[in-house]
């Protein structure tokens, strides 16, 4: 399964609720989207919604209360 994060105002602003949007496979399950998730970025994900939405899916993972990505970190620095 291929998942890539989405960057926009939104998902930042969610990003301090502790909540991550990524585009991810039509065929993967909210358990595939957890264990990859958390494997990929070393975090415990406690929640995963999915939305199906014109030319993919789209899932927003919450993670444990604490725990964050530093990618949303890094893409407002090389912005």
């Amino acid at each position: 399964m291929k998942t890539k994060p989405i960057f926009t105002e939104k998902s930042a602003a969610d990003s301090k609720k502790g909540k991550y949007t990524f585009w991810v496979g039509n065929g993967a399950s909210k358990s595939q989207i957890k264990s990859e998730i958390g494997q990929a970025f070393n975090v415990d994900v406690v929640k995963v919604r999915t939305l199906k939405i014109q030319g993919g899916k789209k899932a927003i993972v919450e993670l444990k209360e604490g725990q964050k990505l530093d990618i949303y970190e890094k893409s407002k620095k090389n912005s």
